[in-house]
């Protein structure tokens, strides 16, 4: 493990893969060949999908802007068609 090294296409954030019963690596966990870990998205190319409640979309509209609040960036507002 000391000789380990990982070297990334693009700076990000580690996100951990889950396997097929959701469960994420933990330590002292046996790991297949081939098997994802985790990933590195690439921000740049990020895209959200948006899901409306029926009673929350009364008077919506194809092609409307809409504001976007992530929990993990409060203070920022994101603008998308």
């Amino acid at each position: 493990m000391s000789q380990l090294e990982i070297y990334a296409p693009y700076d990000g954030l580690l996100v951990y893969e889950k396997n097929f019963r959701g469960d994420k690596p933990s330590v002292g966990q046996t790991v297949f060949p081939g098997s994802t870990i985790a990933k590195i998205p690439n921000l740049e190319k990020m895209q959200a999908k948006v899901y409306v409640l029926d009673k929350d979309a009364i008077g919506l509209k194809e092609g409307q802007q809409v504001e976007l609040h992530l929990e993990a960036l409060p203070e920022h507002v994101l603008m998308a068609l």
